[in-house]
């Protein structure tokens, strides 16, 4: 905290204008309606392999002075970027990075990045950028003689960027417009941008801090086009820092949020680089000519995405990371403001219209924890094979899982963080509430990493290319899709034969209809591809017409199916530990599961249920939202980090939303002054 601000502070103690705060009980009164959750085993579960480097990082920042919102409140962009950096510093310093413990642990230095996000996007972002983006791509598609630029990378003597997006192409990554031309005399490459589109833009720590880039760029040998190359490549110089001559570097711009990192763009200009800057582990050029042991450009360009597997863990894991903070805040504040009732007011959170919307975003929350665990698991499983064979049957069938979880959790995050901002009324617009700044943390994973349509539609061709396999008599090759029927008529005719809340809230029962939503929208969306590709005269459009109510919903269907698989052996897990913790969390799978259902209710009215058992999932629903509202406000108790990693004045742990508001408020140099336009209000009124 800032000296200015800390004495506002405490002149505000001494002389507030407002009345004395009596200590509020109520959401110390809220606690004592739920005794069950034990909370140290539920964290352990939840957090799994992050859980040591969770607990780590949380003491760093609860101990260091380096860490603190309330000082960054009142910063200037320039100074925050700074403060980032030297937090990052600090932080990466604990944790002993290098290629050797990454190789031996894949999810090793997703860790910090982790925990990192639970104090900052902004933070984590910065180190994700360099540690997995810029560091991964060359560990992916270098060679040995790349191996001093991983190590430096490792030791932070360099510090990396990841130039792919341009500001005419994003998510076509195929269509880059920046060149690389070879020159056969000197053996090295031209790198320009021929467009004003053809600016890669939106490039994290190019506007201030990175020296070197990953740049996407199309090779041309002797006019003809090769393809996207990727190529590490110095932009400024290592002593002076200085932009090197042939490159132009700038600053993206304001945003809405993520001030904390530098967003720059990148134009060359005739700039020479050595033909050791190709990542030439799949493609190289011998003797002037090009060689690639991949020959489709697609399937190779597929390949060098790979550096971005980790970056989409990372937002899954950032998404849910925001979403329970925000959650974290709204439940405590709602479970401490009291309005309305007869004969006394009554905890917002008791009524139906707010536990429901809370409670189930809870729900989500953990159903987007346990996509991160079967990304991870999945994950260490497929990266040694995948080393091997880049084009393994296992990482195409990772790759769609991924792809379809990264967009169900993304957009998950979005919906629930704005929720809860709605749930702490005007007091969720305050930055002081800190949902603002995780709002906007959770808002840009929608199309960071790789744009959410686009990646549905990867997951959803994945899915139809396997039916379409299994059509002609070859056996399923995707674990993940044993449960797939290719008689449609058997689909058409499944039904659902629950007759009651117990017999709905059955593993087996739930499974069966999150199993039936992907079969039956598998089906249609062939039968709707099919129709469409009577109708237009390729096929390219035939798949662009069959989007919406089709194979959008079909990689969100698929991605719930294997979120809620994945509940269902975490609360068993937590079961074996704490029985009354374990029942609390197979309520919040059924809950879940309930909500996801009804989210497709006309799927299943047409195709596997009756309007009566439509009513008793309504029913379960209401109902186990009111169950486990008392259970809600212990569950984000344990897994929450310090109120000052929180950093929000209404989602405190102590519950003294009203008295910590005021003071913030007070604190702020302009809390009580005249402003400088007085003169227009007099101009107004015409005096």
């Amino acid at each position: 905290m800032s000296a200015v601000r800390r004495l506002l502070l405490i002149e505000n103690h001494l002389s507030s204008k407002f009345p004395n705060t009596p200590q509020e009980k109520g959401l110390e009164n809220f606690r004592k309606l739920e005794t069950k959750v034990n909370h140290n085993i539920l964290a352990k579960h939840y957090f799994d392999y992050f859980y040591e480097a969770i607990l780590y990082t949380r003491k760093i920042f609860d101990e260091s002075p380096l860490f603190n919102h309330e000082e960054s409140l009142g910063s200037s962009i320039e100074d925050y970027r700074g403060k980032i950096v030297e937090q990052l510093k600090c932080i990466y310093s604990k944790f002993h990075m290098s290629y050797e413990k990454d190789l031996a642990n894949p999810l090793y230095k997703c860790s910090p990045i982790y925990a990192m996000t639970e104090y900052d996007q902004s933070l984590s972002t910065r180190m994700l950028v360099h540690i997995i983006l810029y560091t991964d791509t060359i560990q992916n598609l270098g060679t040995e003689k790349h191996r001093e630029l991983i190590d430096r990378a490792y030791a932070l003597k360099d510090y990396g960027s990841f130039g792919m997006t341009e500001l005419g192409h994003g998510s076509d990554v195929g269509r880059l417009e920046t060149t690389a031309i070879y020159n056969p005399k000197t053996g090295g490459f031209t790198l320009n941008s021929p467009t004003a589109t053809s600016a890669k833009w939106w490039i994290g720590a190019i506007a201030n801090t990175a020296n070197m880039s990953i740049i996407f760029a199309r090779l041309i040998i002797d006019n003809v086009d090769k393809g996207i190359q990727a190529f590490a490549v110095p932009i400024r110089n290592y002593e002076t820092h200085d932009t090197l001559s042939g490159v132009v570097l700038g600053d993206c711009g304001k945003k809405i949020s993520h001030d904390g990192i530098d967003n720059g763009f990148i134009l060359f200009k005739n700039y020479e680089i050595k033909y050791d800057c190709l990542l030439d582990k799949l493609s190289q050029i011998k003797n002037g000519k090009f060689k690639s042991s991949i020959k489709n450009k697609e399937k190779r360009l597929g390949i060098m995405m790979g550096s971005l597997i980790r970056g989409r863990f990372c937002v899954v894991s950032g998404s849910e990371i925001n979403t329970r903070s925000c959650l974290t805040i709204a439940i405590r504040y709602g479970a401490l403001r009291k309005q309305f009732g007869n004969p006394n007011e009554e905890s917002i959170l008791s009524y139906q219209t707010h536990n429901c919307r809370l409670v189930t975003g809870l729900a989500k929350t953990v159903a987007m924890r346990c996509a991160s665990k079967v990304i991870g698991d999945m994950y260490k499983a497929v990266k040694p094979i995948s080393d091997v064979n880049p084009e393994c049957d296992e990482l195409n069938e990772f790759h769609s899982v991924l792809s379809s979880l990264k967009c169900v959790c993304s957009w998950y995050g979005i919906a629930i963080s704005q929720e809860c901002r709605e749930a702490c009324g005007g007091h969720g617009v305050s930055k002081y509430s800190s949902l603002g700044r995780h709002r906007g943390y959770v808002d840009v994973h929608a199309t960071w990493e790789g744009d959410n349509t686009v990646l549905a539609q990867q997951t959803s061709k994945y899915i139809l290319k396997i039916l379409q396999k299994s059509f002609k008599g070859q056996k399923f090759i995707a674990p993940t899709l044993n449960f797939l029927n290719i008689d449609f008529q058997e689909v058409k005719t499944f039904k659902s034969l629950f007759t009651s809340r117990k017999e709905f809230e059955n593993e087996k029962c739930i499974i069966s209809l999150f199993e039936h939503r992907v079969n039956f929208l598998t089906h249609t969306s062939v039968m709707k591809l099919q129709e469409s590709s009577m109708k237009y005269s390729d096929m390219t459009t035939a798949w662009n017409n069959s989007q919406i109510f089709y194979i959008q919903d079909l990689s969100k269907s698929f991605a719930e199916l294997i979120m809620a698989r994945e509940f269902i052996k975490l609360s068993d897990n937590i079961y074996k530990d704490c029985k009354e913790t374990g029942i609390i969390i197979k309520k919040l799978f059924y809950l879940y599961s309930a909500d996801r259902i009804l989210d497709s209710i006309s799927l299943y009215l047409e195709s596997a249920f009756t309007h009566v058992q439509e009513k008793i999932i309504k029913e379960t629903f209401i109902k186990t939202a009111a169950e486990l509202t008392p259970a809600s406000l212990h569950i984000v108790d344990a897994l929450s980090a310090s109120d000052k990693i929180l950093g929000s004045v209404i989602g405190s742990s102590d519950g003294q939303a009203y008295t910590r508001m005021i003071d913030a408020v007070e604190s702020e140099l302009k809390c009580y002054y005249k402003p400088k336009w007085l003169h227009l209000i007099k101009d107004i009124r015409g005096s």
